[in-house]
């Protein structure tokens, strides 16, 4: 055991996440940070999950918000709102039995507060129980009365009108029965994430947690680098992190190792042939269709976005909106011509 680390660990809700994710990634994250590698899509989804909260709280314009820099002070501060009149209050932090949480919204009921987890999918996820659980089981310990639990998704079916106007944007769903039961559980969560933290780093080969619910950063840390020998890295299947990560657990480092029966995906099996055979596989049907395909032939290309709040009016939550466009026309001579449209402005025409 490493004498240097402390035989006490404060431990918040998003720790416990981790260690329920897997044991290694909750040392890592706490003695070995900076090996995380974050990537350009787990910032914009957290940058998604900011925005969300903000959206969420402005529905409230009466709440308070619970300044977080000073968590101690944010623990003396929620004591002192909740001990005045009744109000919407953001971010509330409890601490009970060594664990810290932040409650997104606290909405007042006639029997206590209704305690919402704000997020940015849009429906419940199994992963959200534990997550409303931990918070939950913290607050009943410093004995707040709680009227329900509850999760706030996004309604994808919410139409913004504009202006700023997000009413109808979230769908609260009631989880209470699921979470209280749940709960018992939330002991031995925090006394696993505890030991976990009191040993050496966890031996614990690469595999479908790597992925599951969230990628972790720790990744390339955990996985055996791809080197000159392994020739066909399973990392080369389309789409196939989580498989590969597995097959890589179980020792292959070479696709053309890997047995067809592993691979129960249709593209994965004709990569692996095709990798295995070093042939490419043509397919002379594709190439008479195409043959026969009528003069001018336009080749179009759209690019588009779908944020989880909708920027423009008459747009839905995570609602395809093309924002650039590209077609290049063939004649019949092979002369080729080319048109596009990419948008500058926030309030670009999408009929463009």
């Amino acid at each position: 055991m490493n004498n240097t680390q402390p035989k006490r660990h404060g431990l918040s809700k998003s720790r416990i996440l981790l260690h329920r994710q897997c044991p290694k990634r909750l040392w890592l994250k706490v003695y070995r940070p900076e090996l995380e590698e974050i990537d350009d899509g787990s910032q914009s989804r957290f940058a998604t999950g900011v925005h969300v909260g903000e959206i969420a709280r402005r529905l409230f314009p009466e709440g308070v918000l619970v300044d977080g820099d000073d968590l101690g002070q944010a623990i003396s501060d929620t004591q002192a709102i909740l001990a005045g009149e009744k109000r919407p209050v953001f971010e509330a932090t409890f601490q009970s039995g060594g664990v810290l949480v932040r409650a997104d919204l606290l909405l007042p009921a006639k029997n206590g507060y209704r305690m919402v987890e704000v997020k940015q999918s849009a429906s419940v996820k199994d992963y959200h129980l534990a997550d409303a659980a931990i918070q939950s089981w913290v607050a009943r310990q410093a004995k707040l009365p709680l009227a329900s639990v509850e999760i706030a998704h996004i309604d994808s079916s919410f139409v913004y009108p504009g202006g700023g106007d997000y009413r109808g944007l979230f769908r609260y769903a009631d989880i209470s029965e699921p979470v209280a039961a749940m709960e018992a559980e939330v002991p031995g969560w925090v006394s696993a994430a505890r030991e976990t933290l009191s040993g050496e780093e966890p031996r614990i080969a690469p595999g479908a947690q790597c992925e599951t619910p969230f990628e972790c950063p720790f990744f390339g840390y955990c996985s055996s680098p791809a080197s000159a020998e392994d020739g066909y890295p399973p990392e080369i299947l389309p789409y196939g992190g989580a498989l590969a990560a597995i097959l890589r657990g179980d020792g292959y480092t070479d696709l053309r190792d890997v047995p067809e029966g592993r691979l129960g995906n249709i593209k994965h099996r004709r990569v692996w042939r095709v990798t295995r055979s070093g042939q490419a596989e043509l397919d002379p049907e594709a190439g008479k269709l195409i043959a026969a395909l009528p003069y001018p032939r336009y080749y179009i290309d759209f690019e588009t976005i779908n944020p989880a709040v909708p920027v423009w009016a008459g747009t839905r939550p995570y609602m395809q909106v093309p924002f650039q466009w590209s077609c290049h026309v063939e004649t019949a001579n092979g002369a080729m011509s080319h048109r596009a449209f990419l948008a500058t402005r926030a309030d670009f025409s999408r009929k463009a």
